[in-house]
């Protein structure tokens, strides 16, 4: 990935953002801009580069909140280890079309 220009890396950061699942996601993604933004006069190696380790690390975060459906068919697994240390599995049966609800067993 460090090969690929920051203008590249910046959009697709954008793009990744759009499915952040958070209530804060249009303040998240105004945030990378300002960032972005902040930063496009470095001259410094030694910045720019921590700065393309940022924005890579923050990409691939980013990456793994993309819809899994594309990769996978629409069904997405699960696996918890809580505080009691039991496991609890689950599929996500919104993507699959399922109305069945799987819940965690009681501790």
């Amino acid at each position: 990935m460090s090969g690929m220009p920051m203008l590249h890396v910046y959009r697709q950061i954008l793009k990744a953002a759009r499915f952040f699942p958070s209530i804060k996601r249009d303040h998240i993604i105004a945030e990378i801009k300002h960032d972005f933004r902040a930063k496009k006069d470095l001259t410094d190696p030694d910045k720019l580069s921590h700065a393309r380790e940022l924005a890579e690390r923050g990409l691939s975060d980013l990456q793994s909140y993309l819809p899994a459906a594309r990769d996978s068919g629409g069904d997405i697994s699960v696996s918890l280890k809580g505080a009691t240390g039991k496991a609890f599995s689950g599929r996500s049966d919104r993507l699959s079309g399922s109305t069945e609800n799987e819940k965690p067993p009681l501790a």
